[in-house]
């Protein structure tokens, strides 16, 4: 597991952040699917799969930071080493 801390700033009112990630690929071709990375936010209902975008925060305004914990679902057979992939914030628009 891993922890990340989000610090977003903003001078107005935005609509709710929602986090994604990509494949995560080894050197050796091996790879671990967005549906076997997991978040937990202030907001989830403890870890939830990143199979789809996760909402991470709802609407705010000004400076907060946002409190994240990821978990990798993994097998005993997974490669070892670095894996690469995205991970994505996006701040949605309001209604």
């Amino acid at each position: 597991s891993a922890d990340l801390t989000l610090k977003v700033a903003s001078n107005c009112l935005h609509g709710p952040i929602m986090a994604s990630i990509t494949t995560l690929r080894h050197r050796l071709g091996k790879s671990i699917t967005s549906d076997r990375v997991s978040i937990k936010s202030p907001i989830t209902d403890g870890f939830v799969s990143m199979a789809r975008p996760v909402l991470i925060s709802k609407p705010e305004t000004g400076s907060h930071d946002i409190d994240l914990s990821f978990r990798l679902d993994l097998n005993p057979f997974e490669a070892a080493g670095q894996y690469k992939g995205t991970l994505t914030f996006t701040v949605m628009p309001l209604p």
